[in-house]
């Protein structure tokens, strides 16, 4: 299942993403993927094997120094600045991790397609097998 929003983003330099989160498995899933056209992974926010969270910005991913705990619901937040590719995650309010050099210095792209629990490939939303 999953949800497309149907309002579109302007440019942007800066994010902050946060959600409540469940996971009850081991595997692969996807939060939330913003596709543009030719990029499919301009952001995406999914579950890494283990208890691990990944970001996508701009194509460049990194595995979160995050853990979420299974079956349980945890606030999970991520931000993100163009200037620098600087970046921060965050676990029920306390931060994990921060860096920079993700993505530098190039904004996301406006007026993508934004899907929650699915990542897309190219226009439209792509299931996940199960794990």
């Amino acid at each position: 299942m999953y949800a497309r929003v149907r309002s579109t983003l302007p440019e942007l330099h800066a994010f902050t993403l946060c959600t409540w989160l469940r996971r009850t498995g081991l595997g692969l899933g996807t939060i939330l993927s913003y596709a543009v056209t030719g990029q499919p992974n301009e952001l995406t926010l999914m579950e890494a094997g283990g208890d691990g969270v990944e970001v996508v910005v701009n194509d460049k991913v990194m595995l979160l120094p995050l853990r979420v705990p299974r079956l349980t619901w945890h606030h999970v937040c991520v931000t993100w600045s163009a200037r620098d590719g600087a970046w921060s995650s965050f676990l029920d309010g306390v931060r994990t991790g921060s860096g920079d050099g993700l993505a530098p210095w190039r904004p996301l792209t406006g007026g993508g397609v934004i899907v929650l629990g699915q990542e897309q490939v190219g226009d439209a939303p792509r299931q996940r097998p199960p794990a």
